[in-house]
């Protein structure tokens, strides 16, 4: 049961959809795999047996993009865009933007 109130809730949400609209913040991915040792590559971007099929990774991008458009709905624009940075080793830059 959440036991933030429900106005403070709404609070903190319009104040970060305003800070996302302004630019004033960015979404930060660390995407290392510390295990190293699966055999698949990064579990980021391997298939896990999800019912959609999609890696992980690829799920969050789908939400930052959704973020954005329900960022732009708010602020009453056509679109918005927020810096988003993936952090992670040179040997996976290859895995993670061939999802994005």
């Amino acid at each position: 049961r959440n036991s933030v109130p429900a106005k403070r809730c709404k609070a903190c949400r319009a104040s970060g959809l305003e800070h996302l609209s302004t630019g004033s913040v960015a979404i930060v991915i660390l995407a290392l795999d510390l295990d190293g040792d699966l055999g698949h590559g990064y579990r980021g971007c391997t298939n896990l047996g999800l019912i959609s099929g999609k890696p992980v990774l690829q799920l969050l991008i789908e939400r930052i993009r959704r973020l954005e458009h329900i960022v732009a709905k708010k602020a009453h624009r056509i679109s918005v865009s927020f810096p988003v940075f993936v952090l992670t080793t040179d040997s996976r830059v290859q895995q993670i933007q061939a999802l994005m």
